[in-house]
């Protein structure tokens, strides 16, 4: 793990429900992460870790909702301090 500023750190546990569906706790924040207005270095400079929370009985949509976080988390500029976690 490289050296970071505690300012600029997001540690998520993020569950998925359903058919890769984020939880109702989430909701709302995806929602504005989504929005296309958002610049794209918005969160430059800042990193997070990741652990996402899943039934592997979903198949391929087993975790769907932290893959999908961790995706659109780098495309708005944000760096993993780590590989994301399953389970």
């Amino acid at each position: 793990v490289s050296s970071m500023d505690p300012s600029c750190f997001l540690l998520l546990f993020v569950s998925t429900t359903g058919d890769g569906e984020h939880c109702d706790s989430i909701r709302d924040t995806w929602k504005t992460l989504l929005s296309k207005s958002l610049p794209k270095d918005l969160l430059h400079g800042k990193q997070f870790a990741l652990f996402c929370l899943g039934d592997r009985a979903y198949g391929p949509q087993f975790c769907a909702a932290g893959r999908k976080l961790a995706v659109r988390l780098l495309q708005l500029g944000m760096t993993r301090c780590c590989d994301v976690g399953y389970g």
